[in-house]
């Protein structure tokens, strides 16, 4: 598959369009190829600085150790980074992409970077832009348990430094969890109570965010399980208490089940949501026959029962999450029938993580009905993408021929992307050929998620967990619950 898709990205990052080069960049790092690192890294010069920092962010996706002095470079900004820049200004977001893709190498020889990444976290002339990349990536390093604790023993003093930057706080504290979990090294005591104590942090809204999602990395336990009830029943605010639900349904244990069923009939319609999806959480992960039934029984109830459209959308997502083959039959009727567009496109990508192939015709309808509705096409495309099928090809090449929006470009290119199929790379490789950048840019990308060869796209790391601030869909939460 690598032999059709890396030449010709390697000549579409050579293209004069800036926005190409890009793409063709990011996705060359995410197809995995070693023998495009010397490419990748010459990139690092390039005249746009959007390009230099997908260079940079696909030196640390392929794990290339040649990126190591180069990142360090970068990141202290000393006298060797205008050599790698070719002369260009070394910009915040440039330092930032290097302190990023220090963490996605992960090893760490001799500590350096660890000891670079701690220093950045905490230096506050930056501004935020730095402080908080390298916290993040100070929670993708690995290595040894000894070496894991004295990176989160960085982390805590991050966290518990108030003159620092509040978001670099919070993006420690989430760092904490994901550290460990990464490494799969128990934290010491202090950590956990570290996330405990920010759980209940009455001045920042930031760090009980961040504590909210850390807790759902970290090993259960019941002083964490007791934290989380308790954040979830009483916790002011409505997005502390979403991610709380969201990090129970990670950890599960005793009286979970029930008190995120007991949270889908009750609140608001957003918390009742948010539990629904944590459920769906809980199902994906357990191995627990009895917990998945009953986890199951209420999902199925709350979506024959819900009539708020937007949280019945969230409850088929929950179906998806977990698996529910049983609940395919009436997400398809739902998708089917018509409606609320929103309703219906939550219906099309659960049907996808389900892979309930017998929706194909109901998907296919769906995406022909879409037409003048870029979201709800989006959605559709999405769910025939996750599908991986075959069959799923056709009907996507056909929506990318009659359409031409941004939405439907880049919905159709992803999702045959994320059908990864030999037939999907042919077509997908003539859309380079297009006259327009755009076409050109969403096939890059296109080919890039076909090459990678992850569960989940290579810079889902990047993207989950980091904004508080932003309103975030029960999708891109549902997305965050799989991530690991």
């Amino acid at each position: 598959m690598l032999e059709k898709i890396v030449p010709k990205l390697l000549e579409a990052a050579r293209s004069s369009d800036a926005t190409v080069r890009y793409h063709a960049i990011l996705a060359l790092g995410k197809a995995g190829d070693p023998r495009v690192v010397t490419a990748i890294a010459a990139a690092i010069a390039d005249p746009r600085e959007s390009v230099r920092e997908a260079a940079v962010y696909s030196l640390g996706i392929l794990g290339a150790p040649i990126g190591r002095p180069i990142f360090h470079s970068l990141l202290e900004d000393d006298s060797r980074a205008s050599n790698y820049l070719g002369g260009h200004l070394n910009t915040p977001a440039t330092r930032g992409a290097a302190a990023l893709a220090l963490g996605m190498l992960g090893d760490d020889p001799g500590g350096k970077s660890a000891e670079l990444l701690a220093k950045h976290a905490r230096m506050r002339e930056h501004g935020h832009h730095i402080p908080q990349l390298a916290a993040v990536g100070l929670g993708l390093l690995t290595g040894d348990a000894q070496y894991v604790e004295r990176v989160a023993a960085s982390l805590r003093e991050i966290v518990d430094d108030k003159r620092g930057h509040g978001w670099a706080r919070g993006q420690a504290l989430v760092a904490l969890g994901r550290l460990h979990a990464r490494n799969e090294v128990a934290p010491a005591p202090a950590t956990r109570d570290l996330v405990v104590a920010s759980l209940k942090n009455k001045k920042s809204a930031i760090l009980r965010r961040s504590a909210a999602l850390a807790a759902g990395y970290l090993p259960a336990d019941g002083t964490l399980r007791k934290a989380l009830r308790t954040t979830l029943e009483r916790a002011k605010d409505a997005v502390t208490r979403n991610f709380a639900a969201i990090s129970l349904g990670r950890i599960g244990g005793e009286g979970t089940v029930k008190t995120l069923a007991a949270g889908i009939t009750s609140g608001r319609a957003q918390s009742r949501a948010y539990c629904a999806l944590a459920l769906g959480i809980r199902c994906h992960r357990t191995s627990d026959g009895i917990e998945r039934a009953r986890a199951l029984k209420a999902l199925r109830r709350g979506f024959d029962k819900v009539k708020d459209p937007a949280t019945r959308g969230a409850f088929a997502l929950a179906l998806g999450i977990a698996r529910d083959r049983q609940s395919g039959p009436t997400i398809a009727t739902v998708l089917g029938k018509g409606g609320d567009p929103n309703l219906r496109g939550d219906c099309a990508v659960a049907l996808g993580m389900i892979g309930y192939r017998r929706a194909m015709d109901e998907l296919t309808t769906a995406l022909h009905e879409s037409r003048h509705d870029p979201l709800f096409r989006e959605r559709v495309a999405i769910g025939l993408g996750l599908l991986g099928s075959r069959e799923a090809v056709g009907p996507l090449l056909a929506s990318l021929r009659k359409g031409a929006t941004v939405s439907t470009l880049n919905a159709t290119t992803a999702a045959l992307g994320l059908v990864g199929d030999r037939d999907a790379i042919d077509p997908v490789i003539e859309l380079l050929k297009d006259r327009r950048s755009l076409t050109r840019t969403f096939a890059c990308a296109a080919l890039g998620t076909i090459g990678d060869p992850r569960r989940l796209p290579a810079l889902s790391i990047v993207r989950t967990s980091h904004n508080y601030f932003s309103s975030c869909n029960d999708f891109n939460e549902a997305l965050l619950a799989i991530d690991r």
